[in-house]
Parts: structure tokens; C-alpha cells; sequence
């Protein structure tokens, strides 16, 4: 057969430059020099990824053009990989400088010998995540809510039980998390988003067994084993779960489990379930892109492997001719030499004998055959030796050049296969030249005939690389689209058609099928988007659009382009692109967006963490790696949230089982005033040690949103520890421990006074003198402080308790982390005392540090700057003590739907003589302040019908000028922000404080 030299390839098909520049991957490719990796190019991923121009760095070492890694393991990793061509991968690279600050996942090959290049992923967002997905799994959101909504019951300690019960059922109604309770595993109550989940109705729930929702028998025995088995050793369970839902599907739950009463189990069970199906099925899809692109480097690393040997061929036969070529030129003499060394079979037929006049000894070397058996023999003594198949076309090219015009001329590559002495065919491509005399009569052929078998057998292997890059796409569910706008053409893979469910033969597999399929709606936005795109510069474009499948339905497609070649005005020629079938991720965020807007709707709280759970939700799909760590960490964090469960359930429940109990007690007939007493004060103490739990868990989450202020005032050290020193005296006899010898430290002379903040530094204090009492059997206590020198004071806590192992130093400043986290912990408490001390002591710009020996005692210090007290830094003012007020002439609207918080504000302004009226939700406020004016308003931010924010915006744009004080069960510093924004006067946290109250109310009466 008669080919041209220069073929030009099939428009359909992509070259390696091509298939390089069009891969979503990074790419980085370097050569050795002189002992140095010089960079010498990347692809346009790695420019779109990184965010720089890496053509300004080519020529550049690796460290000239990246400084940072000079101090990492990669330039010296990738000098192993250019030399022996072993490949190198690395999951987790961390990488910053001025330009590009990321975590990388890199897998480095061998190109050439001393060449080499690396793939690599932006996987920082994957990192980042890992707390946004541990977040929308925890439901510690909701167990703050309800304890903050706790706390506001507990302010008055008189109330009616019954309103406690009613605050208890409206969390366990508007809980976001499903609840169930049961008894003899019978479901006796369960809220709203428990029938939610699993897609009955409250009432088709209530009196149902528990085995009722489980998809199988076996899943909900494995449960019940594994419940029973955690709340004999934790009280609580924490497990993983599948469910069927009412419609018949099975959905993944995240199930907790805890008794009414951990003594009484017949008492029965409390259900808490999450929904995680969704974050399941994106974690299995991560899991899976993961596996693909791993499969795409192994077939990459092949493919370069099997081309690194090709080019290797092609280089030695280039090199082999130049040298044949410069000896041609020499002389006859030379001319007889190369021919007899040529690695090519030259030979000459004279056309009036019909035989061979020379051919070269070469023949042998590749035949088998001496020169002699060809020489003054006619041409068929070779062509015998032609594969059966190959002799056919070798008789065509013969007739074609007798038909040939009398005149010279060239005819190239006739290719066939030529059988050696043993029996093995060789590739041969043979190109001659007809030579005729001056009558244009033939007279000689003369011709070559080059042995190209390794090249032909590194041409099959080529083709299988490109078979198995085809069979990539396919694999990753990606179609290949390749359009000419010059002539037209426009070429769509199989997949292309495939994806929508079509098979070979079903439709003719062409473009114009393809743009009937497309969705009417969607047709001419994208014509315009491909159009606009077609007169614009832009080197690629991503479109997203229906296409109708073969059942019918429509389908998204995401369409990737990328201009591979341009004329010479710089106009787009040739476009080259894919499509991928993003019909799930399209779906799961319409999903995500009809549920944003439904959550627009609830409390103003919840509107924040629902934007983060969207944030994460999307962040989630575009994760490929780590999986495997998340799920680790996923697994630690249920452990720790079962354990901290488990540990704050108890705290809780020992403080109210007093205030429960007692105020029953209260209601005995004739119960003496001795008694009665008696109870008040457990009530008072009860109530005091849950607040102060409540309190820990708010100062927590104020530290953590670095939202906690901190107030520099002067202050008495020294008085200090003698209040503290008096304090902990009592305490230590009350908990029949006055043998333990309490040593108060005085560093300084009396009436030693600081700048600071004296409240935080008495915070820190005591929780660690708290850590001492509970911890110390016998012995001694001692606390005080030193001074360090001018700038820094130093104090400490010593005790000679059970002291704590140096593997456990780190582990107790962790939140809700003891060292002893058993169920059958010697010593109480809900393991924030030493995260508070340590937040508190780094907002005071210091440090906090312990010492201790195990069996033999604890020594905790922490060191903070201050400044000395005098007369230089004396504040102008310092608060009056109170005063009795009289308010009989002024007036007050309090705004709060809750009974139990406006009697609690009506008993403590009533002594004033204030005139008290009282507006239910912020709609009736507005209608009675357009009514009659009022000396001040306090609006709770929390309402019905309208919020508190919503109303004071609106009475402002009434023109009510009115001075407003905000109240609000939140405590965080944004909270104040908000208020304030919206028109608010002054803010007040709950529980409130009767002497702060009336402080903010005498700036405005």
C-alpha cells in the first residue's frame, strides 16, 4: 500500500500534549542538570491550581523556583525518581509561600532518563472539611440549648414544676435531632423530627416495638447486643445503625441510647437518632473517586513507560542515519562502505535483465540469507519470502508504477512483512526510486528496505496506551467530544451516547442526535454560551445543560472545552472537550438548597449552623482522599461524645434529682419549719452547683468563638487569697477534710494591687483549688503566687493528691477529657475546670503549665503579665455600692412570652414602685408603644409571632425613640453586636443579674 510520510492525524484523536494540557490534574515536569532539578514546564491545571504563571519559573532549579521545599524530602525524592525511574508517591504535602499557601496529594514518574514530572491535587479544602463534617454530625448544639433553656427555669426556685414540664416538652417537640422514648421497648413518645426520619406519623409510631424500624432481624439484635453491652460499662451507647423508613428504603442512622434510670432499666430508654445517609453515600462516592484517580496514575505511569521506550528506538535510528548521511557524502569509496554497513537493505534491479545487480550484505543480518543468493536473481527470490497476506499489495504498487508517467518518481513506505531463515517475519518498509534514461525509458530501480519490526511492535503498544486511555475515560463515566469549526466536523465518543442509556444501533451515534436530545429550555442558553465563547479569547469553558435519556428522562450534564488550536488571527480552530454526567451532585443540591430555604424559616440561631451544614455539605463532594482518617476521627469523636454524655448526664442529673426531689418534699402537710429550711438550703446548693455547670459549658463556647471579654481593673492579690483562703477552709470541712492543711502563699507585702482582670485570675484559681480538694485524701494544699520580676507575676496550686501520668499532661486541658473517663470514675465533675484555666490564661496573655508525680501530688502554674497599682493609673470612677430606688412616677414594658421569666422581673422591679405592663411577642409590643409612650422597654430577643431584633428595627423606623434593653438567653459577644445594630440601648445576658439590671435601668430612668 502507498502512504504519505506526513499524515495528518484523525481530529478525533488527542496526542500526548494534548491528552497532558486537558487532564484536570497539575503537572510539573524537570530535568537534570549538573546535579540540579531544573523546572522546565507545567500544564494549564497547574496554573489554574496553583495561581501563578509557572512559565516566568522554567530554568529555575526546583528550590529557586519553590523555595520551601529546599527543607523538605521532595528535591532529593525526585532526583531518585529522574535517575531510576522508580515512581514516588506522597499523600499529604504542606506547602506555602507568598503565592500559593495548600495541602498536596503528588505522584512523581520518569519521563526520560534525567527527565521526570509530578501529578498533583489540591487537597486543602478536604482538610479543611474534617471539623465542618464533625460539626454537622455532633448534636452538641442542641444539649446547649437545652441547658441554657435550663437554666432560665432554675432562676426561680419557687416556681410551679408543672411550667418546668412544659419547658422540658417544647425542647423535646423542636429538637433537631430525632427523640424517642420507650418502655419494655414499646416507643411511647417520640417528637416530631423522630417521625420525620423514618417517615411515619407520631401516632403510627406510638405503642410499635423498637425491632418495628430496623431493616432486619439480624441488624437489630446486633443493636441490642451492643446497647447492652455499652450501658453495663458506659450508662450510655453509641452506635451506627440501618433503618427502614415507611416508603421502604433503608437510610444509615446514628443512634444514642441511655436509660431513664441507669439503676432501673424497667423504667425504660432514651432514643436519640441523626440521619446520616446523605453524608454516608458522599463519603462512598469520595471513596470511589479516590480509587479511580489512583487506577488513572497506574495507567499513566504504564503508558509513559512504554513511550519512554519508543522515543528511545526513534533517537538510535536518528542517530544511526545522520551518521550513514555524513558518510554518503564523502566518496564513492565511502558510498561502497555505508552501503555495506548500512543497517538498511539497498539494492538496485536492472529493468533490461529483470534481476538484482547489488543488493546489501546486510541482508543476512536480517534474513539470514547471504547477498549471494539474491544477486543476478530476479525479484521474486525476495518477495517469496512475503507474508501471503502482504504479496497482494506488493502486485498493485508494481501495476501502479508501470502506469506511472515517464518520468522520476518517488514512491514511499510500501510496508510488508519479510520471512528470516528461521521462520520469523520481520516488518519491512521499502522506499525506491524509478531512474529512467533520456528517452524516458526505465533502466533502474533503486531502492532501500529498512527493517522497522521494533518500532512497529512500540506502534502496537502505543495504540494499546491509547485503548486504555479510552477505556480510562469510559471509566471515569466521561464522553470525548472533539469539533473543527474550519470545515465543521465534530466527532462524539460512544460514551457520549452510552451515558444515556443508548447502545450501538439503538440511534445513529452522530451530533445532530445529540442536539435533538438536549433539553428545549436549555438549547439556546447554551448555543449562546458556545457562541460567546467561540469570539471571546478565553482558552476554556465548563457548561452545564438536560439531555434526554433513552427512557425519557433528562439527565445534567457538566460539558468541559478547551481550545487546541487557533489561526493565525488568534480565532479559535479546533476545540477539544468532555462530558460528564453530574445528574446526582445537580439533584443533592437542589436538595440542599429547597432544605436551605425551608431552614430560613426557623430561629434565628439555627440560620448560622444551617449555612455552615450547607458550606460543609458542598465541601463534602468535592473531597477524593483522607477518608480513611476522617472515619478514625468521626469514630474518636463518638467515643469522646459518649463518654462526655454520659459523664454530663450524671453531673446533671445529681444537682436536679436533689432540686426534684427536695421541692416534692416541700409539699408535705406540716413539715417543720426546721426541715423546711433544711430542704431550701439542698435546693440552693443543687441549683448552684447545676448553674455552675451551665456557666462552664457557656464560658467553653465563648472561649472557643473568642468571644469572651476580658476587663483590666485594679485588684487586691493579696486580698484574694485571703477570700479564697477563707472559702476553701469551710470547704474542706464540709467535705470531711479538715485534716488536709491549707497553705496560702502571700508573694508581696499587704494591699498589693495589679492591673488586670481579677475575676478571670479568681476563676482560675479556683478551679484549680477545686482540682486539689477533689483529688487530695491527706496532706496539704498550698496556693499563692511570686513575682518573677516587673513584668510577670506568677501563681500556683499545689497539692499532694494522686498526682497525674506525663502521658495524661496534654489529654486533661482537653474539653470534657478526665483522666479517669470509666463509668466507674472515683471522682465527679464534667472535665472543664482546666480547658476554662487554660482559655482564661492565654486571653490574659500567659502561660499554664503543671508538674506532677503519680501517687504524690500535682503542682499547676500559670504566669501573666501585669501592671502595679498606683495612683498614675487610678481609674476616674469605681461602681457605687446600691442604693434603695424609688421608680413610683416612671414607667416599664417588659416584652417576654415566657410566665416564669416576667414574674421573675416583676418581683425584682415591683419594690420599686414601678408601673409594670407586659406585651407577649413583639407584634402586640409595637401596636402598645404606638399607643402610649413608656420610660424604658426590656425586649427579649427570643419571641413569638416577631423576634425581639425584627421589632425594636421596627419601632425605630416608627420613629419610637424609646431607650430598649435587649435580654436574651444567648451570652456570646456577636449577640450584643446584633442587638445594638438593630437599634437595642444596652444588652443583658440571662440568668440576669438584679444589681447589673438595675445599673443598665438607672442610665435611662
Amino acid at each position: 500500500m502507498i502512504q504519505k510520510k506526513s499524515i495528518k492525524p484523525e481530529s478525533h484523536k488527542l496526542s500526548l500534549e494534548e491528552f497532558i494540557q486537558s487532564v484536570p490534574l497539575g503537572m510539573h515536569f524537570y530535568f537534570l542538570k549538573n546535579d540540579q532539578l531544573v523546572f522546565n514546564g507545567a500544564n494549564h491545571a497547574a496554573d489554574k491550581i496553583l495561581g501563578i504563571r509557572h512559565k516566568e519559573l522554567i530554568g529555575k532549579t526546583i528550590c529557586e523556583a519553590f523555595p520551601p521545599l529546599a527543607n523538605t524530602e521532595i528535591p532529593e525524592e525526585y532526583k531518585k525518581v529522574a535517575l531510576t525511574g522508580k515512581s514516588w508517591e506522597s499523600e499529604q504535602i504542606i506547602y506555602q509561600d507568598e503565592h500559593i499557601s495548600g495541602v498536596f496529594q503528588v505522584f512523581a514518574f520518569q519521563l526520560a532518563p534525567k527527565r521526570m514530572g509530578a501529578m498533583f491535587i489540591d487537597i486543602t479544602a478536604k482538610k479543611n472539611a474534617e471539623e465542618e463534617l464533625q460539626k454537622s454530625l455532633q448534636s452538641l448544639a442542641v444539649v446547649n440549648k437545652s441547658l441554657l433553656e435550663m437554666q432560665v427555669t432554675l432562676e426561680n426556685k419557687n416556681l410551679d414544676l408543672s411550667i418546668k414540664e412544659q419547658t422540658i416538652s417544647g425542647i423535646f417537640k423542636t429538637a433537631p435531632v430525632g427523640i424517642g422514648l420507650t418502655r419494655n421497648l414499646m416507643f411511647t413518645h417520640i417528637n416530631d423530627k423522630f417521625a420525620e426520619i423514618t417517615g411515619y406519623t407520631v401516632t403510627e409510631l406510638i405503642n410499635q416495638p423498637v425491632e418495628f424500624l430496623f431493616a432486619s432481624q439480624v441488624e437489630y439484635q446486633r443493636i441490642t447486643n451492643q446497647i447492652s453491652e455499652d450501658i453495663k460499662r458506659l450508662g450510655t451507647s453509641g452506635s451506627e445503625t440501618v433503618w427502614r423508613t415507611k416508603g421502604g428504603n433503608d437510610i444509615s442512622i446514628l443512634l444514642n441510647s441511655s436509660p431513664i434510670d441507669v439503676d432501673d432499666l424497667s423504667k425504660g430508654m432514651i432514643f436519640i437518632a441523626l440521619d446520616i445517609t446523605a453524608q454516608k453515600a458522599v463519603l462512598t462516592e469520595l471513596q470511589q473517586k479516590n480509587e479511580e484517580f489512583l487506577q488513572l496514575n497506574r495507567n499513566y505511569a504504564a503508558q509513559n513507560e512504554m513511550l519512554q521506550k519508543t522515543n528511545s528506538l526513534i533517537e538510535e535510528s536518528n542517530r544511526k542515519l545522520l551518521e550513514i548521511t555524513r558518510k554518503i557524502k564523502s566518496s564513492s569509496q565511502q558510498l561502497r562502505i555505508i552501503l555495506e554497513n548500512s543497517k538498511d537493505i539497498i539494492y538496485s534491479i536492472s529493468y533490461q535483465s529483470g534481476l538484482f545487480e547489488y543488493i546489501s550484505p546486510i541482508v543476512k543480518e536480517i534474513l539470514g540469507l547471504p547477498d549471494t543468493h539474491f544477486i543476478n536473481q530476479p525479484p521474486d527470490h525476495l518477495y517469496s519470502l512475503m507474508h501471503p497476506d502482504d504479496y497482494k499489495l506488493l502486485g498493485k504498487h508494481w501495476l501502479e508504477v508501470v502506469e506511472m508517467e515517464e518520468k522520476e518518481i518517488f514512491l514511499f513506505e510500501i510496508s510488508y512483512r519479510l520471512k528470516d531463515s528461521d521462520g520469523q517475519y520481520h516488518w519491512m518498509s521499502e522506499n525506491n526510486k524509478l531512474v529512467r534514461d533520456e528517452d524516458g525509458k526505465p533502466v533502474y530501480l533503486i531502492g532501500s528496505i529498512r527493517d522497522y519490526t521494533e518500532i512497529k511492535k512500540s506502534e502496537l503498544a502505543l495504540k494499546s496506551s491509547e485503548e486504555r486511555l479510552s477505556l480510562a475515560l469510559e471509566a471515569t463515566n466521561q464522553g470525548l467530544w472533539d469539533i473543527n469549526l474550519e470545515n465543521n466536523a465534530q466527532y462524539y465518543s460512544p460514551a457520549c451516547f452510552t451515558m444515556l442509556g443508548f447502545e450501538p444501533g439503538d440511534i445513529p451515534f452522530t451530533a445532530e442526535t445529540l442536539k435533538s436530545l438536549i433539553h428545549p429550555a436549555d438549547k439556546e442558553p447554551l448555543i449562546k454560551q458556545m457562541y460567546d465563547f467561540f469570539k471571546s479569547d478565553q482558552q476554556a469553558i465548563a457548561v452545564e445543560f438536560r439531555i434526554k435519556t433513552k427512557s425519557g428522562d433528562y439527565i445534567w450534564i457538566l460539558s468541559h472545552g478547551k481550545v487546541f488550536e487557533r489561526n493565525s488571527n488568534g480565532k479559535a480552530v479546533r476545540i477539544v472537550g468532555t462530558h460528564r454526567d453530574i445528574t446526582e451532585r445537580k439533584l443533592f443540591e437542589l436538595a440542599l438548597k429547597q432544605k436551605n430555604e425551608e431552614l430560613l424559616a426557623t430561629e434565628e440561631e439555627l440560620r448560622a449552623a444551617n449555612d455552615e451544614l450547607l458550606m460543609a455539605n458542598e465541601k463534602l463532594e468535592m473531597q477524593n482522599d483522607e477518608l480513611q482518617q476522617t472515619y478514625e476521627k468521626l469514630k474518636e469523636s463518638d467515643r469522646l461524645k459518649s463518654i462526655f454524655l454520659a459523664n454530663i448526664s450524671h453531673e446533671i442529673r445529681t444537682p436536679m434529682n436533689g432540686i426534684i426531689g427536695f421541692a416534692n418534699l416541700l409539699n408535705q402537710p406540716d413539715l417543720p419549719e426546721q426541715k423546711r429550711n433544711h430542704y431550701i438550703e439542698i435546693i440552693n446548693k443543687s441549683s448552684s452547683q447545676l448553674l455552675h455547670i451551665i456557666e462552664d459549658i457557656v464560658d467553653i463556647s465563648k472561649i472557643e468563638a473568642n468571644q469572651l471579654q476580658i476587663t483590666f481593673l485594679p485588684f487586691d492579690v493579696n486580698e484574694l487569697i485571703n477570700e479564697l483562703h477563707t472559702i476553701y477552709t469551710r470547704e474542706l470541712a464540709n467535705n470531711d477534710k479538715s485534716d488536709i492543711n491549707l497553705i496560702p502563699v502571700y508573694g508581696n507585702a499587704d494591699n498589693f494591687k495589679i492591673i488586670s482582670d481579677g475575676l478571670r485570675i479568681r476563676q482560675v484559681i479556683t478551679n484549680l483549688i477545686n482540682n486539689a480538694v477533689k483529688f487530695t485524701e491527706k496532706g496539704h494544699i498550698k496556693f499563692g503566687y511570686e513575682i518573677e520580676n516587673a513584668q510577670f507575676i506568677r501563681f500556683f496550686v499545689e497539692d499532694t493528691g494522686i498526682g497525674i501520668d506525663k502521658s495524661m499532661f496534654d489529654v486533661i486541658f482537653e474539653p470534657f477529657r478526665q483522666v479517669d473517663e470509666g463509668d466507674t470514675r472515683k471522682y465527679g465533675g464534667a472535665g472543664l475546670g482546666l480547658t476554662i484555666a487554660r482559655g482564661l490564661v492565654k486571653l490574659l496573655h500567659g502561660e499554664i503549665w503543671l508538674e506532677s508525680v503519680k501517687d504524690k501530688g500535682t503542682t499547676f502554674f500559670f504566669r501573666i503579665p501585669y501592671n502595679i497599682y498606683n495612683d498614675d493609673n487610678k481609674p476616674e470612677s469605681m461602681p457605687v455600692k446600691d442604693q434603695q430606688i424609688d421608680w413610683s412616677n416612671k414607667s416599664i414594658l417588659i416584652v417576654e412570652d415566657d410566665n416564669m421569666n416576667y414574674e421573675f422581673l416583676e418581683a425584682l422591679l415591683s419594690p420599686t414602685g414601678i408601673i409594670i405592663e407586659r406585651a407577649k411577642n413583639g407584634i402586640q409590643a409595637l401596636t402598645m408603644c404606638e399607643k402610649k409612650s413608656y420610660d424604658v422597654i426590656i425586649m427579649d430577643i427570643r419571641l413569638p409571632l416577631l423576634d425581639g431584633i425584627k421589632a425594636t428595627k421596627q419601632m425605630r423606623k416608627a420613629g419610637i425613640k424609646t431607650p430598649i434593653i435587649a435580654q436574651t438567653a444567648y451570652a456570646m459577644m456577636n449577640d450584643r453586636d446584633k442587638c445594638l445594630e438593630a437599634g437595642c440601648d444596652d444588652y443583658i445576658a440571662k440568668p440576669v443579674n438584679k444589681n447589673l439590671l438595675f445599673k443598665i435601668l438607672t442610665k435611662f430612668i
